[in-house]
């Protein structure tokens, strides 16, 4: 892994732990791993209950960039960043089978235009600290959620999640904040 990672220019913090293959795609951006992260990508080593992939860390163009926090554990999930940012805070979790992306994947309409992707519709996303997000949760471009947050299993976030509170819905919605 660490091999991988000096080949590929990634930036990898001490006592990062990796457990099974991830799959790492860097080639043209920028991806920074702090101290303490967790990488899952077995489900032999993986204290989540049904991991169905290796954890996938993707920046597509040269101004994707992706930052993972220090102490963070990622299990099987996938964080690919086209051309913005995705930037997790630190001590976040993340259950199994996520995905975060910054960008729509492909226009909706008119069918002809739809392997033609553009970046002018490309926004970031920020993940605060100390966030708990539940497994099978989608998190779309231009989300942010806010520090201390918990995101229920099977969410989809579009858009804004304050700080100290149960998010959960498709999409998510604050169900209930913390003091």
């Amino acid at each position: 892994f660490r091999i991988q990672c000096f080949w590929t220019q990634i930036e990898v913090g001490p006592k990062v732990r990796v457990f099974g293959v991830p799959v790492i795609m860097a080639a043209y951006g920028n991806i920074k791993i702090e101290e303490g992260v967790k990488l899952y990508s077995s489900s032999y080593y993986s204290i989540a209950a049904s991991l169905n992939h290796r954890t996938r860390l993707s920046a597509l163009t040269p101004s994707g960039h992706i930052r993972i926090g220090r102490y963070t554990a990622i299990n099987g999930c996938s964080l690919t960043c086209r051309s913005t940012q995705i930037l997790i805070g630190e001590y976040t979790l993340f259950g199994p089978n996520c995905v975060v992306m910054d960008f729509d994947g492909h226009r909706l309409w008119p069918p002809e235009a739809r392997d033609v992707p553009s970046v002018d519709l490309d926004q970031p996303v920020l993940i605060g600290n100390r966030v708990w997000i539940g497994m099978n949760c989608i998190i779309l471009k231009g989300s942010r959620i806010g520090n201390n947050s918990i995101i229920a299993a099977g969410s989809l976030v579009k858009g804004e999640i304050p700080e100290n509170c149960l998010a959960a819905g498709q999409p998510a919605r604050p169900l209930k904040f913390f003091a």
